[in-house]
């Protein structure tokens, strides 16, 4: 992501004074302390708030929060287009009924400090720092997230946390990963061609066929194992 350099003073001071008041900062108060032209700041903040950077509060306390977006943004400019689906939020092993509705990875080139930013739908505060959390699999891209909760902003209702592991559950089909030539044995063959069969393979399973090639079930290495093992030699 890179925008004007104007832009990013508007965010970095957006952040500034909403780190000191704790409260939505209104165009006016940037404005003033960039000093900057009140429209200009708002017509900004239009735009920013198109990238996710900013969410705004109506009425008389109103004004910009920035998301937790902005927040890993300045702090490093590198955050990964977000995958917007669905998934299931599970804390400490648990599924809540928390759920997932955007993911955006941060500094996914570096092993050590992977970060992604999680837009949560449902009771924010059920999450806290600490907590082991797992997302996913995604409704569309199969996507699932685990690691550790690094912090919440209930505002934004996002939190943030340090990747442990990212798996993609490949979407193919069985036929595209089945072995088409498969071995097969006669249930008349003796124990130790099956054996043999089995070891020279490297396979766990051979199917049993009759006499004129139909199924009649299946035998295993554990079979022939304990066959053995019983004296059926």
């Amino acid at each position: 992501m890179s925008f004007p350099p104007t832009y990013m003073r508007v965010v970095e001071t957006l952040l500034e004074l909403y780190n000191v008041h704790k409260r939505p900062i209104k165009s006016k108060e940037i404005a003033n302390r960039l000093g900057m032209n009140e429209g200009t700041v708002r017509n900004i903040m239009v735009a920013l708030k198109a990238m996710n950077l900013v969410d705004s509060k109506t009425g008389p306390y109103g004004g910009f929060i920035p998301s937790q977006k902005a927040i890993e943004f300045v702090k490093s400019p590198m955050v990964v287009n977000p995958v917007n689906d669905i998934a299931q939020i599970y804390i400490n092993g648990k599924p809540l009924n928390i759920y997932a509705t955007s993911i955006e990875l941060v500094n996914i080139y570096n092993p050590y400090m992977s970060k992604a930013i999680i837009k949560v739908l449902g009771n924010i505060k059920a999450i806290h720092p600490g907590d082991n959390v797992r997302i996913g699999p995604t409704v569309n891209a199969r996507v699932i997230i685990e690691g550790v909760v690094l912090e919440d902003n209930s505002l934004s209702k996002e939190v943030v946390i340090v990747v442990k592991k990212l798996l993609a559950i490949p979407k193919i089909k069985v036929v595209d990963i089945m072995t088409k030539e498969l071995a097969m044995v006669n249930y008349n063959e003796p124990l130790l061609t099956v054996a043999k069969v089995i070891a020279e393979r490297k396979i766990r399973a051979l199917p049993v066929v009759n006499d004129n090639g139909e199924l009649m079930g299946l035998i295993t290495s554990s079979d022939v194992a304990k066959a053995f093992s019983d004296g059926a030699f």
